[in-house]
This record gives structure tokens, C-alpha cells and sequence, in this order.
């Protein structure tokens, strides 16, 4: 079969696509940077956490006329390359695409570490490594498989995961102490401020399911998924996060140890405490499957067929209708990123999450740019998809005010990460550059 007469399969229905979004939401952030953020505000960081989530549900609202009227693979590379250019369609895809790939590494190294949890007697270093790529090569594979067996792969562990976090937050709420929360803003508003970037980590893979676009069942349930998966992690972790402040002491809260683990402990003793620790582990296992691999690879693959990456991006496998290239060449860079946490985890997991967080800033805001012009310019687009936001232009305006805050509460302070963020960024455009020219 020609690779021309190749297309992605839309096998993709409501509930498979709500799983891409929770799973691709709930990651390594919300189990192991949750101690950070209770550690700078103090009780506060519930709030940041539950504003960094509005946000993300603001941009995911102002993005379902576009899933719903553009539905495909590449996402904001072809939403934004219609309103603003080639140029700027290309740098948006890939700025998300290379937040995607990064979280493969420091995600990899959370999967890793949660793994040897289980296995005291192992050399942390040595296998925490071992364990990471041995998880990404998996999920490689079963995105090679085809995207309905992820699909159902990720809809499992999604599933199970909510069940988990679900009882610690209702099984838990007769153990919280409302002192606890006393004094609220334990290091003031700045404080919690500064909590948004952390929880925005957790909750940002969010628009992964828009990449889904272009095997799904349905375009009209993008935005419904899109919304629903907003109020899955907006109120299964507040509940959880609300127990593991009102049950733990400062000192019980380490950078460290999940507070949800500890939290666990006290609640359901040991066993509960290993079962959150898998919760933890199935949460970054689904980053890994519906993010890393499967969204960077879908926007790798829609840029080749635009002619902007190399054809090989663009073969899909013949039987199972994956961008098979694309998927290896995403897990190849994610085993790098881990083997280098591996000599330096807490400074490359932090540099990574970092630079996550900008890639991302920079790509939803110009897909946020991109719906305000959609909608004005080609609103009997919208009606026709059958799907409009409400309340326009309020959601995608809170969204970007929300990606520029980010950006300031996060490296306002941290000249170096945001040197590091420009320097790549200025490489994509260089190479579009050379790349077009050369093309020409």
C-alpha cells in the first residue's frame, strides 16, 4: 500500500478522548510537585492549584471551536498557521511538541522513581533509570499498535486512577483538621502566586486531546471532552489536595514523597499509602502514553505532510495506521532525557519541568491569538461545526492572562531557564528559516 492511500483511523469516541485529557493531565506534577507548592504557600497552595486549573479549563473552552471546525492531527499548527502564516503555525506546533517530548524525560525519571518504590533493596540511580525507559518503550509500542488499543489502555489506567484518588478525598475528609489551615496564606498572596506555575505544571497536558482531532469518531466531542476533563481533575485532585493539607503537619510534607502518599498512610495505613504511590505511578504511565508519545508524534507527522519536517515523519504503518517514525524517533529523545536526569534528577527534573512550562506558555497563547481572529473572521464556520463557547471572548482572555502571569511568576526570577526557553524557541525559527529557503 502507497503510503499516500495511508490514513490515521478515526476509532476515537467520547470516552477514549476524555481519557487522553485526564490522563494527559494528571501526571507526575500533581503527585510530586504538590509538596513544592504546599511548601511555598503554605494552605494557600489549594487555591493556586484550583486557579492554575481554571486557567487551563478557560484555554481548553476557547480551543473547542477550533477542535470542532478544524479537526486534525497537528492541532494549533494548522489553527494557527490559517490566522497568522506558515511561520507562526510551524512555531506553535513545535513549541508544544517539544514541551510534550521534554515531559517524556522528566516524566520517564517520575515513572522510574515510583517504580523503585516498590523495590527498596535496588539501586535508586541504576534502575530508576532502568524502570523509565522500560515504561516509555512500552507505551511506544502500544502507540505503534494502534490508537484504539492505547485508547483502551489509557481509558483503564485513567479509570483506576480516579478510584484511587476518589476514595483518599472522600475517605479521607473525616481525618482533616481545619487548623490545619490556619493561617490560610501561611507566606502571604505572593506566596500563593507563586503555587499557580507549580499547579499549572500538574494540570497542562489538558490540550493534548486536541491533537486527537483527527481520529476521532466525532469532532463534536471534542469540546464536550474538552470540558469534561476540566471537571474530572479540577475535582477529584482539589479533594484529594483539601485532605492531604487538612491531615499532614508542616514536617510531614516533604519535596521528596508525594503528600498524597503520606497522606494515604495516615488514612488507610501502609497498604494505602503503596496504592497511592501506584496511583502516582499510573498517573505519569498515562502522561507518557496520551501525551509524550501520542500527541508529539501526531504534530511531528502533520508537519511532514505540510513539507516542514522530513518525509519520513509522515509514514504511517501500513497495518496500524500509526506515524510509526515519528513514535520512535519521540521515544529515542525521551530515553536521552532520562539517561541524563539520571546523572544530575533533581536539577535536570527541574530544569525540564521548567522549560515545559514555557514551551507551553508560548504555544497556547498564540493558539489563544488564533481563536479570538477564528471566531470574528470565520464565525459561520463555528455554527455550521455545530459547537460555540459561550461567553466569547472571556475564556480565551483569561487564558492568555493566565500564560503571561505564568511566564512572569515563573522566570521573572530565573534568568537562566527563561535564556534557555528563548534559545531553543530562536532554533525552531532558525530552522524554519533554512528549511524553507532550501525547500524553495
Amino acid at each position: 500500500m502507497e503510503n499516500s492511500e495511508i490514513k490515521l483511523e478515526r476509532k476515537l469516541g467520547f470516552w477514549a478522548i476524555w481519557a487522553i485529557g485526564v490522563g494527559s493531565v494528571v501526571g507526575d506534577g500533581i503527585f510530586l510537585l504538590i509538596g513544592q507548592g504546599i511548601d511555598t504557600a503554605g494552605p494557600s497552595a489549594l487555591l493556586g492549584f484550583i486557579l492554575a486549573g481554571i486557567i487551563q479549563m478557560c484555554m481548553m473552552v476557547a480551543l473547542g471551536e477550533f477542535s470542532v471546525a478544524m479537526p486534525n492531527a497537528g492541532a494549533m499548527a494548522v489553527w494557527v498557521e490559517r490566522m497568522f502564516g506558515r511561520a507562526s503555525g510551524f512555531i506553535s506546533s513545535m513549541a508544544f511538541a517539544v514541551g510534550w517530548i521534554i515531559t517524556g524525560g522528566s516524566t520517564g525519571l517520575a515513572c522510574g522513581i515510583m517504580t523503585c518504590y516498590y523495590f527498596p533493596g535496588l539501586n535508586l540511580e541504576l534502575w530508576s533509570m532502568i524502570f523509565a525507559i522500560l515504561w516509555v518503550t512500552i507505551f511506544a509500542i502500544l502507540n505503534i499498535f494502534g490508537v484504539g488499543l492505547a485508547a483502551k489502555v489509557q481509558l483503564g489506567l485513567v479509570l483506576i486512577l480516579m478510584a484511587f484518588m476518589l476514595a483518599l478525598g472522600i475517605m479521607g475528609l473525616p481525618y482533616v483538621s481545619l487548623s490545619a489551615y490556619h493561617p490560610f496564606y501561611t507566606n502571604g498572596i505572593g506566596g500563593m502566586l507563586k503555587a499557580i506555575p507549580i499547579g499549572t505544571y500538574a494540570y497542562m497536558g489538558a490540550i493534548t486531546l486536541c491533537t486527537a482531532g483527527g481520529e476521532c469518531k466525532d469532532p463534536r466531542h471534542m469540546p464536550k471532552a474538552l470540558v469534561w476533563s476540566s471537571l474530572t481533575f479540577l475535582i477529584v485532585y482539589t479533594l484529594a489536595q483539601f485532605v492531604a493539607i487538612g491531615v499532614l503537619t508542616p514536617e510531614q510534607v516533604s519535596l521528596k514523597v508525594s503528600p498524597f502518599t503520606v497522606a494515604a498512610e495516615i488514612v488507610f495505613g501502609k497498604i494505602g499509602a503503596n496504592l497511592i504511590n501506584l496511583a502516582g505511578l499510573i498517573a505519569a504511565a498515562t502522561t507518557i502514553l496520551g501525551g509524550t508519545i501520542f500527541a508529539s508524534s501526531r504534530i511531528l507527522y502533520e508537519e511532514a505532510k505540510e513539507g516542514l519536517l522530513p518525509e519520513s515523519f509522515k509514514k504511517l504503518h501500513p497495518k496500524y495506521h500509526t506515524p510509526v517514525f515519528a513514535i520512535l524517533i519521540v521515544w529515542l529523545i525521551s530515553c536521552i532525557l532520562i539517561i541524563l536526569g539520571t546523572f544530575g534528577a533533581e536539577y535536570i527534573y527541574s530544569s525540564l519541568s521548567n522549560q515545559v512550562v514555557f514551551a507551553w506558555c508560548i504555544s497556547w497563547t498564540m493558539a489563544l491569538l488564533a481563536a479570538i481572529k477564528f471566531r470574528r473572521k470565520y464565525g459561520e464556520e463555528i455554527i455550521e461545526a455545530g459547537w460555540k463557547q459561550p461567553l466569547f471572548p472571556l475564556f480565551p482572555i483569561v487564558g492568555i492572562l493566565g500564560a503571561i502571569m505564568i511566564l512572569w511568576t515563573s522566570y521573572s526570577t530565573n534568568i537562566l531557564q527563561l535564556f534557555i526557553g528563548v534559545a531553543w524557541l530562536l532554533l525552531i525559527v532558525l530552522y524554519y528559516k533554512l528549511w524553507v529557503k532550501g525547500k524553495k
